[in-house]
């Protein structure tokens, strides 16, 4: 159950989500819908909350402001250091660090860390992290596939091949003809859910090709609550 609450902070008022979880730590991150959520164990008082998120709050400022400015331009990430990015419904923080040796990201204990040559372009460093997406999401979208087939399989759907790309408009597609599903590599932002949705959808569209009443009934067959799932993507942006 999630509790609201507010704190002041130079005149600002800081809006903020407290979801009680069994949890050691308390973890602070900001949803793609600019919402603030704190997570901490129900014995942590809420006074040491909010005073935890006046400590952070030119941090949220940053980040709520670098929020607006992503929807506002279209584009998602500046790939600066200290901003933050999605990977599997998390967030973490980037690093950009200058260096002579092998240009890569690395993420390492919730830091995604890009290695790139001084002097380095926004959109060199944005392909650096794409290539990243791409390499970690086929792995990852193919243990998805492999779990949630058997359901599909039940009703006499063939196991397709699964390619991994970037796609500007949609999270994925389907060649019922070619035996083949396509994910979009940035779908590795979002929680593991909702990458189950999509994958699920796509594997329903072997059986119903558009989006006929067929296809949605086949839907709440296969994966009952494939709605909420969906209004959670709807958070995400491509």
């Amino acid at each position: 159950m999630e509790q609201r609450y507010t704190v002041e902070y130079k005149n600002c008022v800081i809006p903020f989500v407290v979801v009680r979880k069994k949890v050691r730590n308390i973890n602070i991150r900001i949803r793609p819908d600019s919402t603030i959520l704190v997570s901490a164990n129900k014995l942590v008082p809420i006074e040491y909350l909010e005073g935890l998120v006046l400590m952070k709050a030119e941090w949220i400022m940053k980040n709520l402001e670098i929020i607006d400015q992503k929807i506002n331009a279209g584009s998602m990430y500046r790939f600066i250091s200290g901003e933050i990015i999605d990977y599997l419904g998390e967030q973490c923080e980037l690093q950009v660090i200058e260096t002579d040796q092998v240009e890569q990201a690395v993420l390492e204990n919730g830091i995604l860390k890009i290695y790139v040559a001084r002097g380095s372009s926004r959109e060199y460093r944005e392909e650096l992290v794409s290539q990243w997406y791409r390499k970690e999401a086929l792995p990852i979208f193919n243990k998805a596939l492999e779990r949630l087939f058997p359901v599909a399989a039940a009703h006499g759907i063939e196991k397709p091949n699964l390619k991994v790309r970037k796609m500007k408009t949609r999270w994925g597609s389907c060649s019922w003809g070619k035996g083949k599903i396509t994910l979009n590599s940035e779908l590795l932002k979002v929680p593991q859910l909702c990458i189950d949705y999509v994958i699920m959808h796509e594997l329903a569209h072997f059986r119903h090709h558009g989006h006929d009443q067929s296809f949605y009934n086949f839907m709440d067959l296969v994966m009952p609550d494939w709605r909420a799932r969906k209004e959670m993507l709807k958070k995400y942006h491509l």
